[in-house]
């Protein structure tokens, strides 16, 4: 935005995909390689992901050593998104949508009450790296990776403002990523004008 002062970003936080190939965003950023052939994706890299809770959350119900100790604790997580329910049984073991006691499809609010000291729930690694307090439950064995992706419509990378745009975001996000400073959403969209 710096160096393109007339440029306008719209940016959307969402576990719903835009429809690219309809044009609902000019990019996107997603954990899931798209499978539309008029899409175009680049590999950003490895997003970690694990539990985390807040140290006085710990300090007062206790540290889980073992998976099965979570059923003593308050865990936080989605409600009716299907794909990260998904997700959770197969990556982080949970099987039983009711063993999460804290239920919301907005990721922010899962992430604030982890912060708030309500509980256990899933962040990226590198959100929970930013944040003073967190601590990794069960690290070691409860974790995995999704892969991130950088999306756009095949047309729209010929033209010159979005063109820079996605050479900009994917030189810039990959380094984040590395670094750990910056972990995207599910589904983050973005739209140039």
């Amino acid at each position: 935005m710096a160096e393109h002062p007339c440029l306008a970003v719209e940016l959307s936080l969402s576990n719903d995909s835009a429809d690219l190939v309809r044009r609902e965003a000019d990019f996107a950023v997603r954990m899931l390689r798209p499978t539309q052939a008029r899409l175009v994706a680049q590999r950003l890299g490895p997003v970690p992901l694990g539990l985390f809770a807040q140290r006085a959350y710990l300090d007062r119900a206790g540290r889980p050593n073992r998976p099965e100790d979570l059923v003593e604790h308050v865990l936080i997580g989605p409600d009716a998104d299907p794909t990260a329910l998904a997700g959770l049984a197969a990556f982080g073991g949970l099987q039983d949508r009711a063993a999460l006691r804290l239920r919301s499809d907005s990721e922010a609010a899962q992430i604030a009450s982890v912060r708030a000291g309500l509980g256990i729930g899933v962040i990226q690694a590198g959100i929970a790296a930013r944040e003073q307090g967190l601590e990794p439950v069960l690290p070691g064995i409860i974790g995995w990776s999704l892969e991130a992706w950088l999306v756009l419509h095949d047309d729209l990378r010929r033209l010159p403002m979005v063109r820079r745009v996605a050479d900009h975001l994917s030189v810039v996000l990959p380094a984040l990523l590395a670094e750990g400073r910056l972990s995207p959403q599910p589904s983050v969209t973005r739209r140039a004008t």
